[in-house]
């Protein structure tokens, strides 16, 4: 992974139904170089999945449609979490 790191931007989705907070941290990690998707639903995630891989998932825990553990579950059936894969970070707000 650290090669593919070196050849573009390090690429960050952000899952949260806050959209003013999500705004802000998506213009903070724009100006310090990461590229950026944003989704208001955990259902979406699996659209950008098929297209986007990202490098870090920042999850907010209480989405109403998919919460933060059920995420993580999904995420390790599908084999796309670990050392060399898909890192998440779980928030709540």
């Amino acid at each position: 992974m650290m090669e593919v790191l070196k050849s573009r931007p390090i690429r960050i989705l952000v899952a949260d139904d806050e959209t003013l907070l999500s705004e802000r941290m998506i213009i903070f990690l724009n100006e310090k170089g990461f590229e950026c998707r944003y989704v208001k639903a955990g259902a979406q995630i699996a659209n950008i999945l098929s297209s986007w891989m990202p490098d870090f998932i920042i999850y907010d825990l209480m989405l109403p449609d998919l919460n933060g553990l059920e995420f993580l579950r999904q995420l390790r059936q599908a084999n796309l979490l670990g050392n060399d894969k898909i890192k998440v970070f779980i928030t709540s707000t």
